[in-house]
């Protein structure tokens, strides 16, 4: 089935305005009246003319989207307040369902009505409504009766019945305490020894999060085992909290979760080490010198230890200091904004949060974070041209390759001396702190002369060292030819070097009279892999 999830609320960090719920006077939006006939009058000719309003249109679409959202996490709406309804109760018919927590931030229950106009708090009159679906562990304990009998849906009560654990039916610890680290205990009474054996299976909540990894589970009178993750790697800290249900079965040598842990949701909700995937580069329009958007992408942070997620593009600016959310400054560093420089875009993870963003800063490997924000993962970068505005470019659907608009193009070499055996180490319009594959366009010209040998004429990846030259040497991207019948021979051609982290190339030739024109297309990087 093709569905979208809705993993943010529309406009969740975007401008929002109440809608009212009563009709207005003067025809604006409301709950009741909707978008009124002032909204289809023509604008500047009309003057009752109103024009939608994109904050309270945002909130609309956010409130739809979030209440789609709770249905699709829990199955069942939330408890509507009479303060949620203008102080009115609503009503619910006969086996309505909902959930409800009492408003104290206790455990959610499901609930049933038991009647038609149903007007009271769920939980306070059980001739109203009926416990569905408790969550409360204590709650889903069988009675010794069905313990014995193996009946029932609930779970096992009692540890001493062997049987139930080798026919693999699940045994109820409740809290684990843990009086001696790094054992966890499960205390139970009964005198018959529970089977941990291969197959055994247990249920249980913890009273304290685990502080460290290293951590082991001991039933009853059992030696202690290890506890781990679903896939045999240790626990992190604080992978077990207070008032999570846990399930465990042994393999005889070590107890392993079935319910996954915050360590492993993080690592394996990206497709992959080093992935990344989205997070495309648009000039913003409108302000294309000064703002920068990122599309929506998830990508792994520079330590491959969590996922950045962006459910939707993101605006910062570079000409402002950083501030949290969109349209707002994107620049953390103290370094003022100038010509030609190159800034590095990073996503950015609060992880206490969970919350994500942009930054933009000079350094590719140690942005200077906001507060509260540890991980980050560089994933673009941008160039300014000599009045320290933003070069418009085009960021291809691959992410790695990028090129100039025709009005924001490289820097040009026109009529320049080409290096001669040595080379001429040049900088190039690419950005530094990375190495980059530019595009050349690339002319070379007035090669020839006397020589009857071949001229070679090109560009080099400074890294790879000084560039050997010689009549008979091969090291060359253009190969120029020289005949009698001419003293002059001029080629052109598109091509491509690997730049220094300094954004720099060796330009070079063989011959003293080489000239060249050109300059830079644009650029690729692999952004794909650390």
């Amino acid at each position: 089935m093709d569905q979208k999830f809705f993993a943010v609320p529309f406009a969740t960090a975007g401008d929002v305005a109440a809608i009212p719920q009563a009709a207005q006077v003067d025809g604006s939006v409301s709950y009741t009246e909707g978008f009124g006939a002032d909204y289809s009058r023509e604008p500047g000719v009309d003057p009752l003319a109103k024009r939608i309003p994109r904050d309270k249109t945002n909130e609309l679409y956010k409130a739809i989207t979030g209440n789609i959202r709770q249905y699709q996490l829990t199955g069942f709406p939330e408890w509507v307040r009479p303060v949620d309804n203008g102080g009115v109760a609503v009503l619910y018919g006969v086996n309505a369902y909902c959930r409800w927590n009492g408003g104290a931030g206790t455990d959610w229950v499901v609930y049933c009505s038991l009647i038609d106009n149903n007007d009271a708090e769920p939980g306070t009159d059980p001739a109203k409504w009926s416990v569905s679906a408790p969550v409360n562990p204590a709650d889903l304990k069988a009675s010794q009766a069905e313990t014995d009998q193996g009946t029932g849906a609930k779970l096992v009560g009692a540890l001493e019945n062997v049987r139930s654990a080798r026919e693999g039916k699940w045994t109820f610890l409740g809290d684990l305490n843990q009086a001696a680290a790094p054992d966890y205990t499960g205390a139970f009474a009964g005198a018959a020894v529970f089977a941990q054996g291969a197959g055994a299976k247990v249920v249980f909540t913890v009273a304290a999060p685990n502080a460290s990894g290293g951590i082991t589970l001991k039933v009853g009178a059992n030696a202690a085992l290890p506890l781990r993750n679903f896939d045999g790697t240790d626990l992190a800290a604080g992978d077990l909290a207070v008032g999570t249900v846990y399930e465990a079965a042994s393999n005889g040598t070590q107890w392993r979760l079935e319910t996954i842990t915050a360590s492993r949701l993080a690592l394996y909700a990206s497709a992959g080490d080093g992935a990344i995937f989205g997070y495309i580069f648009t000039n913003t329009p409108g302000a294309p010198n000064t703002q920068v958007t990122m599309s929506f992408g998830n990508c792994r942070d520079s330590t491959n230890q969590r996922s950045i997620p962006r459910p939707a593009p993101l605006t910062k600016r570079l000409d402002q200091p950083w501030v949290a959310g969109n349209g707002n400054g994107g620049r953390t560093s103290a370094v003022a904004v100038g010509a030609n420089q190159t800034w590095h875009i990073h996503a950015i993870l609060n992880d206490a949060t969970g919350a994500t963003d942009l930054i933009i800063d000079p350094s590719f490997t140690a942005p200077t974070l906001p507060g509260g924000y540890a991980y980050f993962r560089p994933v673009y970068s941008i160039l300014t041209d000599g009045a320290g505005l933003i070069r418009q470019v085009i960021h291809y659907p691959d992410g790695d390759t990028t090129k100039f608009k025709a009005n924001a193009r490289g820097q040009e070499w026109a009529a320049t001396a080409n290096g001669v055996a040595a080379g001429t180490l040049r900088a190039i319009g690419v950005p530094t702190g990375i190495k980059v594959r530019p595009y050349f366009y690339y002319q070379s010209q007035n090669v020839g002369g006397s020589n009857p040998q071949p001229a070679l004429s090109g560009i080099a990846d400074p890294d790879v060292g000084v560039p050997t030259l010689g009549v008979g040497s091969q090291w060359a991207q253009i190969r120029v030819s020289w005949t009698n019948a001419v003293d002059r021979y001029q080629t052109r051609i598109v091509d491509d070097a690997w730049s220094n982290t300094a954004g720099q190339v060796y330009t070079y030739s063989n011959d003293t009279g080489d000239t060249i024109a050109g300059g830079v297309l644009g650029w690729y990087y692999p952004r794909g892999r650390f």
